[in-house]
């Protein structure tokens, strides 16, 4: 069961791209214009440059591409994440939309 990254604030997707050295990536701007991106995704939502992402939309999926490959697909559990929140499968985040 794969491990989606879900926002828990609303951002704007300002990048979804597969062209970078860490793999699948999508960047947001949230809360007090700050940037913030996810990487090494196995891939993303259907986001596109300039989407709102509501609370409890999903961003991406945690994998290993990029220049991680090699590394196991971990969820990334104990990193601070401002804007967003690790969800296993299709469990419900319990956030209103």
């Amino acid at each position: 069961m794969k491990w989606r990254i879900a926002a828990v604030v609303v951002v704007i997707a300002v990048a979804v791209s597969a062209t970078t050295p860490r793999g699948h990536i999508v960047k947001v701007l949230g809360p007090g214009l700050e940037w913030h991106y996810y990487a090494h995704l196995d891939r993303f939502a259907d986001l596109h440059a300039g989407d709102a992402v509501r609370p409890g939309d999903i961003l991406g999926y945690v994998g290993n591409s990029g220049d991680a490959r090699s590394v196991p697909e971990v969820p990334l559990a104990r990193e601070h994440h401002r804007y967003a929140a690790l969800v296993r499968g299709g469990d419900d985040l319990g956030v209103p939309h």
